[in-house]
């Protein structure tokens, strides 16, 4: 996969697919003595963010008529209600509050469901104490994460 193709270029690095992928990055940034505004760090950062994007590609598809694939999200994401149609999966993805690092890490995982918080703010402050920071607008996103 995208995300464990970019984890095993650092071969000193031993990456454990169980953990957040976020948490997985910051152990390499640790790991590899990384600071804020280090050249090496912030090419590791931009190679992360893209990895992520073609993770989410790859795992959920690019296609926004995808049905199976808005399912699949719904499922992860613990989505309660119809989720007979793509409009019916978008309407209730857009009703939750939850990170897309996490829908990515949970999918990867096979089990559970993301953590969905009370309000935008909750999960703002979440994606910042976590650093779950997801480019949704990246250059490589698939039309169906562009809809999202």
């Amino acid at each position: 996969s995208p995300l464990n193709k970019f984890f095993l270029s650092y071969s000193a690095f031993e990456h454990n697919k169980l953990n957040s992928s976020a948490q997985e990055f910051q152990r390499l940034r640790r790991s590899c003595g990384w600071r804020r505004w280090d050249p090496e760090g912030d090419r590791a950062w931009a190679d992360f963010r893209q990895a992520l994007v073609k993770e989410f590609n790859w795992l959920f598809g690019t296609e926004p008529t995808d049905l199976l694939a808005w399912q699949t999200m719904c499922q992860f994401a613990g989505t309660i209600g119809k989720t007979d149609t793509c409009d019916n999966c978008y309407l209730a993805l857009k009703s939750q509050n939850f990170s897309l690092v996490d829908l990515i890490d949970t999918r990867r995982r096979g089990t559970g469901v993301v953590q969905v918080f009370g309000s935008k703010e909750s999960l703002s402050e979440y994606i910042k104490e976590t650093a779950s920071y997801f480019p949704r607008n990246h250059p490589k996103a698939g039309n169906l994460l562009r809809k999202l």
